[in-house]
C-alpha cells in the first residue's frame, strides 16, 4: 500500500489511485513555496505531475527538498506517452512516466509498482541513453566567475568555441578548458545540458525565488 500521492494536473486520477492509498491533489501549478509546508506534512510517496512541470522541475525538486522529500519519486502522467516527453523527463531528472491511456488498472499497477521503487522506464532503451542530471544542484559552485557565467549563456544560444573566444578575448582552448571544470564540479554529463539546466534554474529562481544563483564575481 502507498501511504500518499500527490496528484497534480490529472485530479480525476484520484479516485482511479484511491485503492492504493490516501491521495491528496495539490496545486503543484502554482508552485507557491506554501507548498513546502503541505508537502512536508504529507510526505508524499509518490509525486504525480503533468508533462509540463518539466519545465518547472528545479523548482518542483527543491520544494521537495525543503520539506525533506527528496528521495519521493517524481512521476509524469501523461497521454501520449511519446519517446520525446521520455527525454524531456530524463532530462529534468524525474523517474519515471505513467501512459494515462492506458487501462485504469494498468496505470494502478504502473504507480504501485513505482511506489516499491520498480520503474517501467528503468528497462526502456531510449531512457537508460539519455544523461540524467542529479536532481538537486549546488548551481553556485557550477561557476568559477562571471567569465564562466557569459560563456554558459553563449553556450544556451548556440555559440561555438571559437564565437565565444572572440566575445570573451579568451582562446578557444580557454573556453574548453572552462566548460570542461563546469562539467567536472556539476556532475553533468555534456555541454549542452550544463548551459541549459545553469541558465533555466537560474532564471527560474529570478523570477520565483528573487534569488539569483550566478554564483562568485571573482575567480578564488
Amino acid at each position: 500500500m502507498l501511504g500518499r500521492l500527490v496528484v497534480d494536473e490529472a485530479p480525476d486520477l484520484a479516485s482511479t489511485l484511491a485503492e492504493l492509498g490516501r491521495v491528496d491533489v495539490l496545486p503543484t501549478y502554482q508552485m507557491d513555496p506554501s507548498l513546502v509546508a503541505q508537502l512536508a506534512d504529507l510526505k508524499p510517496d509518490v509525486v504525480i505531475v503533468g508533462r509540463f512541470m518539466t519545465e518547472l522541475a528545479f523548482l518542483l525538486s527543491e520544494y521537495l527538498r525543503q520539506a525533506g522529500c527528496s528521495e519521493s519519486p517524481i512521476v509524469v502522467a501523461a497521454n501520449p506517452v511519446t519517446n520525446a516527453l521520455k527525454i524531456k523527463v530524463a532530462h529534468a531528472g524525474f523517474d519515471d512516466v505513467v501512459d494515462l491511456g492506458r487501462p485504469l488498472p494498468e496505470i494502478r499497477t504502473a504507480i504501485a509498482n513505482i511506489g516499491q521503487g520498480k520503474f517501467a522506464l528503468d528497462d526502456d532503451p531510449l531512457w537508460r541513453r539519455v544523461d540524467r542530471p542529479p536532481r538537486h544542484l549546488d548551481l553556485p559552485l557550477m561557476t568559477r566567475d562571471d567569465v564562466d557565467i557569459e560563456i554558459l549563456n553563449l553556450i544556451a544560444i548556440g555559440l561555438s568555441d571559437q564565437e565565444i573566444s572572440e566575445v570573451v578575448h579568451m582562446s578557444p582552448q580557454t573556453i574548453r578548458n572552462r566548460v570542461s571544470h563546469m562539467l567536472i564540479r556539476s556532475g553533468l554529463a555534456n555541454r549542452t545540458q550544463l548551459a541549459w539546466i545553469f541558465t533555466h534554474r537560474n532564471l527560474l529562481h529570478h523570477i520565483v525565488l528573487g534569488n539569483g544563483l550566478a554564483g562568485p564575481t571573482t575567480v578564488e
